[in-house]
Order: structure tokens, then sequence, then C-alpha cells
């Protein structure tokens, strides 16, 4: 990070900033920064792990995680995956937790207050109060774009919306959003651009 320094003593180590103020007492084994992010810091004490944010120069998420990740950067919903006894939740950036660790897998796609996570009944789509808002009529989901989603079945990939309506069909070796109600879309090799409501643009 611009803002802060690791120092070392007696092995452990800790962070200060240029004037060579004590941020963070040298307590902790190890301290790297989170891929992903420019103000997060992971620390490490007894095996655990924690997030420091350099902005605020304060411990936001105690050292009680087995492991720690980003959360989709291109989201409104800021925050980090956080393993714990072997299962995964969902903590905020300000160290609130979002979703409690109960999930066999969070995937990294989340928008709008909604996440994808699988548990004991498969992969499926909730919000933030723990409602499951679509769990059938994909393999995967990769992308959240307000109410629309980019699923994948097999190698190809789709839209359809919250309620489970198709939008475009399952039919594109890759498919990325664009802008609006855009799609960059690629079938037989070649990339286009289709809308929302599958009418080619010229």
């Amino acid at each position: 990070d611009n803002n802060l320094l690791i120092y070392e003593s007696n092995g452990l180590y800790g962070l200060i900033d240029f004037e060579g103020n004590k941020v963070l007492e040298a307590e902790y084994t190890n301290i790297e920064s989170l891929e992903g992010t420019e103000k997060s810091i992971v620390v490490e004490k007894n095996g655990l792990k924690g997030i420091v944010n350099s902005n605020l120069k304060d411990l936001v998420v105690e050292c009680k995680f087995e492991a720690i990740e980003t959360l989709s950067l291109n989201s409104e919903d800021d925050g980090y995956i956080v393993l714990l006894n072997g299962k995964y939740g969902i903590v905020s950036a300000s160290g609130k937790t979002i979703l409690e660790n109960n999930y066999q897998e969070i995937k990294n796609v989340t928008g709008n207050s909604m996440y994808v996570v699988r548990d004991d009944s498969g992969l499926k789509l909730i919000d933030s109060n723990l409602n499951t808002v679509l769990a059938n009529g994909f393999e995967d989901i990769v992308s959240i774009n307000g109410e629309n989603l980019i699923i994948k079945n097999g190698d190809l990939y789709g839209v359809i919306k919250t309620s489970g309506e198709s939008k475009v069909p399952v039919e594109y070796e890759d498919l990325s959003y664009a802008t609006d109600n855009y799609y960059v879309a690629k079938k037989g090799g070649l990339y286009g651009i289709i809308s929302i409501n599958f009418k080619p643009e010229s």
C-alpha cells in the first residue's frame, strides 16, 4: 500500500506510516496486500486472517478467518468472501456480516444486493435477506446486471431475468454485458452486439 509500511519486531510484523507513527503493533505473523484492492491489507495472527483498512488505519475485520478474498470489484457491494470452519460467508468493507459462514461456496459474482451461493440444495441466487431469488434454469451464473443474469449451461451462455424469464437463448460461445440493454456475444467464432430482446444490432 502507498500509505503504510511494514515493520518487524521480534519476528512479528506491524504497520507504520511514512512519518514512523505506529498504525498497527508488531503482533502479526504475516501482513500482505489483498489482491484486487488498494486499501485492504490482510493480517495474520495464530494462523487466522483479518483485514486492515489503510485509509482508516484500523482493523476492520478481526483475525478469525481461514481465508479472505475480495468480492467482485465491479459491484456496488464492497466486501470480502471469508472462510470459517470450512464454510464461506461475506463481510462488508466495514466489517459488518452480510452473509453468515453457512455456504459450501460463494461465487465472486454479485450485484443488486444479490449473491450466488452453494449449499446442500445446490447453486442458487439469494438476496441479502437470505431469500432464494432463483434456484433453477442454470448450471452457473457468471454475471448480475440489475435484474438480468448471464447464465451458463454446458459450454454456452444466455441471459435470464431473476424471475426466470429467458431474455437471450443459451446458445452463445461467449457473452458479456456491454451497456444498458446490450451484450457482446460470440457465435460461430464471430462477435457481435445483441440487445436484451435478442434483436441483432447493425
